[in-house]
């Protein structure tokens, strides 16, 4: 809890250093900074990718500081960031004049050598540091190294050095954050499990761990176990705010809205900043709830925190949609298009509510543009098919469905809707043949047919042919 408290405080003071000296540009005037107070300047403008403000830092810092071989490291390592290795190698060459050879000098040559992709010389000089350096210097170098074979593709190395990371630095957040990182987006969750389950057997009150083991089977979509896990995390540190928010993430996944709601305004009460994101998921779980005035009342503050919000536009189309406000959900459909033109879920529910708002040719159109977006999405071929069928556009239901089956190839749902579309335009035995194959794929599925046209499916023909199915499948 200290160490939370101390890097809040830390980002706080940082901050008001930068503060600080902007005033004292746009002012035009010079001021007198310690070299300790220029690095952490530069690397703020670094973490945030402000390249050009870290590197004026770091020649003003130059000047003010000229024999200073931590500042030239510095220089050299948003040299790196720019990609200009030559430059790198110059100014660490100074820096060595100056100082000789150290850790901080180690990790700038290492961050050379990676990003001229000379892989394993970068490898074999971080081991080499690894067995060199105190035990309390090593953890530098497991993220070099970690960084090193994520570049390099070398994932199971990677998670080596990652797992001796965590276990090196325990509660350490930038590590277990880093760590997490690495699963999240290799999909190593199992694996994230087995380290955060070693991590806490070392250290049962590593709310961080628990935290992370949580997110872990989130991963796996485990979200009763995940839950479990973030209930030992916040037992442990009863405000920690991402294990109440990824409370109530898991508890909107298993469909337990009332609960997921209680999180998310304890979270909403703990977080230090208006997040927009908290108040879409608030808005989200209220719609669940069938609580559509609340819905909207968060939509829209997090609507006034990011105008080109699509998503929140998108729901609040959904919201009014529910409340039977036809025209204004129309509306914020279009608005989340037009900041997403690319979205089949935007594209698609615009088209069947134009659909039944009587307005077909536009419920073609944007069916259509939700096709072009994303053709593997079999549901979006059988709204249109549905569309064409409705109209009595037989030719058109069956055409789109035949498209269809050339991507998804024998997909029973299409060969049933395939058959009844036939059947209407008069081709009984190319009706017959489909529905043939389609029942002898999976007879069960043939429910479709009384959900589509059940006038249709009673008639003597059709029925026939089911019946004679049902009878082999008893």
């Amino acid at each position: 809890m200290n160490s939370e408290r101390n890097e809040q405080n830390h980002y706080k003071e940082v901050q008001k250093l930068v503060e600080k000296y902007e005033n004292y540009l746009s002012e035009g005037g010079s001021c007198y900074f310690e070299v300790d107070q220029f690095t952490l300047i530069i690397e703020y403008y670094q973490q945030y990718g402000s390249l050009d403000h870290a590197l004026n830092v770091s020649i003003a810092a130059l000047e003010m500081h000229p024999f200073t071989s931590i500042l030239f490291l510095k220089k050299a390592q948003v040299h790196i960031d720019l990609n200009q290795d030559k430059i790198a190698e110059e100014l660490l060459e100074k820096a060595i004049s100056i100082n000789g050879r150290d850790v901080d000098s180690s990790i700038v040559e290492i961050q050379i050598l990676v990003i001229q992709e000379q892989f394993e010389k970068a490898e074999a000089l971080i081991l080499e540091m690894i067995e060199k350096v105190q035990k309390d210097e090593r953890p530098e170098f497991y993220y070099e190294i970690a960084d090193l074979y994520e570049i390099w593709g070398k994932f199971d190395d990677e998670l080596t050095y990652l797992s001796k990371l965590c276990f090196s630095t325990q509660s350490d957040s930038d590590a277990l954050k880093r760590t997490m990182l690495f699963i999240d987006f290799h999909n190593r969750h199992e694996d994230g499990i087995n380290l955060f389950k070693n991590l806490i057997e070392e250290n049962a009150y590593n709310h961080l761990a628990w935290h992370n083991l949580g997110l872990s089977f989130m991963g796996l979509e485990l979200y009763e176990k995940a839950l479990d896990a973030f209930s030992y995390a916040i037992a442990i540190k009863d405000d920690f705010e991402p294990s109440i928010r990824e409370s109530a993430e898991a508890n909107f996944e298993l469909g337990n809205y009332k609960k997921a709601l209680e999180f998310y305004l304890e979270s909403a009460a703990l977080s230090s900043y208006a997040d927009e994101s908290l108040y879409y998921s608030l808005g989200y779980t209220h719609y669940h709830l069938n609580n559509f005035q609340k819905a909207i009342f968060y939509l829209k503050k997090a609507i006034e925190i990011d105008e080109t919000y699509d998503d929140a536009f998108h729901l609040m189309g959904k919201v009014h949609q529910a409340r039977g406000s036809i025209k204004k959900a129309l509306s914020f459909y279009n608005q989340a298009i037009k900041m997403d033109d690319e979205n089949a879920e935007y594209l698609s529910a615009f088209a069947l509510l134009s659909f039944k708002t009587d307005n077909p040719q536009t419920a073609v159109e944007y069916f259509l543009k939700a096709i072009e977006v994303a053709p593997q999405n079999m549901d979006l071929w059988i709204k249109l098919s549905k569309c064409y069928y409705e109209l009595e556009y037989y030719n058109e239901s069956y055409d789109v469905i035949n498209q269809a089956l050339d991507i998804f190839e024998n997909e029973v749902e299409l060969l049933y809707i395939g058959s009844l579309s036939l059947y209407k335009l008069g081709k009984i035995q190319n009706s017959n043949e489909m529905l043939t194959l389609a029942l002898t794929t999976d007879y069960e599925a043939h429910s479709i047919l009384f959900d589509w046209d059940e006038k249709v499916v009673q008639k003597n023909g059709i029925m026939t042919l089911i019946d004679q199915y049902k009878n082999l499948n008893l």
